[in-house]
């Protein structure tokens, strides 16, 4: 069965896409057989940056679909190793029914306010449907590699979420560990 890995936002511009690309070139660089899955129909980011590639014949292969409904998506992913779900700039029910069948959830946002207040509200919805944390991630992007006093980039977090052998509870143990030292270097909790 292909694991999920859903990069979600309440709004655009946030780093969804860029960061799904990336996790799924570095998915098929490890050997694994990935479907770039692009729930935004209107603007199809993915599928042009697909386009891009083919046509100057980049390595590795990635499968890139568009969809606009879940079950789409279902009776295709027994195909891949890994599916890698951008979706639109809003957490609508879509999303939301996204989340529930991920196996790992990522929330790209900056540090700006703007970003960070949408964030808490896709986080508190994901909480009252019953995700469990330990499945879901905030990525800061946008932070110019290494974010203040060293938090790790963001494409450094979905490497360590989804390209290491480990299971998602270690990822997940990594990723509230480096938090909680960054944490800690502040002063705060």
């Amino acid at each position: 069965m292909a694991r999920h890995i859903l990069f979600t936002s309440q709004k655009g511009g946030v780093g969804k896409s860029t960061l799904a690309r990336s996790t799924a070139v570095a998915l098929a660089c490890s050997g694994r057989n990935v479907l770039l899955a692009d729930f935004d129909v209107e603007q199809r980011t993915c599928l042009r940056w697909q386009a891009q590639r083919q046509a100057r014949r980049l390595e590795p292969s990635i499968d890139v679909a568009k969809f606009s409904k879940e079950e789409k998506l279902d009776r295709i992913s027994q195909q891949y190793d890994e599916v890698v779900v951008d979706t639109r700039g809003r957490h609508d029910e879509l999303s939301l029914d996204l989340a529930k069948a991920s196996d790992v959830i990522f929330l790209p946002s900056s540090f700006s306010l703007d970003d960070i207040s949408p964030t808490l509200t896709v986080i508190e919805t994901l909480r009252n449907a019953g995700i469990p944390s330990s499945r879901v991630a905030v990525v800061f992007c946008r932070t110019g590699g290494i974010g203040p006093a060293g938090t790790p980039s963001a494409l450094h977090i979905t490497n360590e979420w989804c390209c290491r052998p480990c299971s998602g509870a270690a990822a997940t143990r990594r990723l509230r560990l480096a938090l909680r030292d960054w944490q800690d270097r502040q002063g705060g909790s």
